[in-house]
């Protein structure tokens, strides 16, 4: 893919990101680890009754927190390990992963059927934290608009941005998982992961994973907001106090400024 391609397609995608960031409506506070595994959600979660956390891999502080603090079952899935890096009794595992089409079966199931089958009551709130490993993409194409309604928060990581900014996928795959993401969801926080930085450009450092903070605008909406749906001035988008690096060892990186994208790509003829 040539430069100036790849800069258009990420100035397209963070300025259509960028464009559904509103203010969270409440607070953000942090749950899990300081670094990774650590997430920033609003301090808004009496009302959310279970959490679902697909691709727990082998960090469960986040969920911890959820039990510990909130008192949530937590229903964890993962096909890669055995058993859940940790204990509580209020945790749920299976040695399952979330797929669609022809991807599902055997160790592999729509998140839909997951949740539908675990039992909990079909008007209660959810909270996901999702790390699938670039089937997000798929959930988001699959999944109807009213099982997302079930999910007051969701925190989803969002994987390979280095290959879904290629031509093909870019426009089958990248563009309609933000614009379905924005249909049912206000981003209200966005964090890089510094692990994944594939690219630096004029000081900009561009990372293959990022992690979105997501509230629910059907539930956001009737639930009394104090900053109900406030739009962000992202010209001064700032990181948040309780922002951290995923890997400590490693430097942090910003959001990607798009005043100084948009001038290098100018500068390509």
């Amino acid at each position: 893919m040539d430069t100036k391609t790849f800069l258009a397609n990420t100035l397209f995608f963070y300025k259509e990101l960028y464009g559904g960031v509103t203010c969270p409506p409440r607070p953000l506070i942090r749950l899990g680890a300081l670094n990774d595994g650590g997430y920033l959600v609003p301090e808004d979660l009496s009302g959310v009754k279970y959490c679902f956390s697909p691709g727990v891999a082998e960090t469960a502080d986040f969920e911890m927190d959820c039990a510990r603090i909130y008192g949530m079952p937590v229903y964890m899935c993962d096909p890669t390990v055995d058993n859940s890096p940790l204990e509580h009794p209020l945790f749920h595992f299976e040695k399952k992963g979330i797929g669609y089409g022809a991807s599902a079966g055997g160790l592999l199931e729509p998140m839909s059927q997951w949740v539908y089958n675990s039992g909990v009551e079909s008007d209660a709130q959810l909270l996901l934290q999702m790390d699938i490993e670039g089937a997000e993409y798929d959930f988001f194409h699959y999944e109807k608009p009213a099982f997302l309604q079930k999910f007051r928060y969701a925190i989803i990581e969002v994987h390979y941005l280095h290959q879904m900014l290629r031509p093909g996928y870019f426009e089958t795959r990248l563009l309609p998982f933000i614009k379905k993401v924005k249909e049912s969801f206000d981003i209200i926080h966005i964090h890089p992961n510094n692990h994944t930085v594939f690219a630096e450009l004029g000081g900009v450092s561009l990372t293959s994973c990022i992690e979105l903070t997501l509230s629910n605008k059907m539930i956001s909406s009737n639930g009394g907001s104090l900053q109900n749906g406030r739009k962000v001035d992202l010209l001064n988008y700032a990181r948040h106090k309780f922002d951290a690096p995923n890997m400590p060892e490693k430097k942090d990186v910003e959001l990607p400024n798009l005043g100084i994208l948009d001038a290098i790509l100018s500068q390509i003829s």
